[in-house]
């Protein structure tokens, strides 16, 4: 970011109270998406690897390889309101069969034969919820840009 130029201090105040938004949204949009790919890696990932047996990336008799492709498409995106973090990975269908262990298609998949859930938006926002992440993103926020929140 560079310089703030202004003739007034109500342009003063409004440019740095613009600034200070942007920095609070992108530092909570990366908090938000580390913790998400950290439930990914939990509750998807090593979930499937428990019940395989640890993770092989080509499995005897599957073509399963896996892109990690759901960690790593988390975006944050600007919003009217704000910003907002997605994940742009997969169309809906298949982000609903990994929630909810339900409607894959693919056969050979341990998946698909004991529609197992894993539940890693729910387990996320439920943890969001929870005012769990309120005091790691005080102090982050602190620790950033000296920003005090009581």
């Amino acid at each position: 970011m560079g310089k703030i130029v202004s003739n007034s201090y109500v342009e003063l105040e409004a440019q740095v109270e613009h600034r200070l938004v942007m920095i609070i949204q992108n530092e909570i949009a990366r908090f938000i998406i580390l913790n998400e790919q950290r439930h990914i890696d939990q509750d998807v990932y090593q979930a499937y690897d428990k019940v395989r047996g640890g993770y092989n990336p080509s499995p005897e008799g599957s073509d399963y390889e896996r892109t990690y492709e759901l960690k790593w498409n988390i975006n944050k995106n600007p919003h009217a309101k704000g910003t907002v973090v997605s994940n742009d990975s997969h169309d809906a269908n298949i982000l609903t069969g990994i929630e909810t262990g339900i409607g894959y298609d693919w056969q050979n998949s341990l998946i698909f034969q004991m529609e197992m859930p894993r539940p890693f938006f729910e387990n996320f926002t439920t943890e969001l919820s929870s005012g769990y992440y309120y005091e790691s993103i005080r102090k982050l926020l602190q620790g950033r840009g000296g920003l005090n929140i009581v």
